[in-house]
């Protein structure tokens, strides 16, 4: 498996709210509620609004790691399904600073 290795210490990605909700699709499109994702919107829910509040823009940034994190945690278990892994891998590749 061409993967990232967990454990790799700390790193950088950019992404925006609509890339990681993309990933989100592609996920569930391979399957993802079965590995157990948890939806995006538990993480970083929309805010009709007040997206340009600076409350509701910390807590969506810090929600889309969270959600990333989970992302990561279900990706990296050898039981992952290797198109799961494989969107990861590509979505970190793809956004990666």
């Amino acid at each position: 498996r061409h993967a990232l290795l967990p454990s790799r210490g700390p790193w950088l990605i950019a992404a925006r709210f609509s890339h990681v909700a993309a990933l989100e699709a592609q996920l569930l499109a391979a399957d993802g509620e079965r590995l157990g994702l948890k939806p995006l919107s538990r993480f970083a829910p929309y805010r009709i609004g007040a997206s340009g509040r600076a409350d509701v823009v910390a807590e969506r940034a810090r929600g889309l790691c969270r959600y990333l994190e989970h992302v990561l945690s279900l990706t990296e278990v050898a039981s992952s399904p290797l198109q799961a892994a494989t969107l990861m891998d590509a979505f970190v590749r793809c956004h990666w600073l």
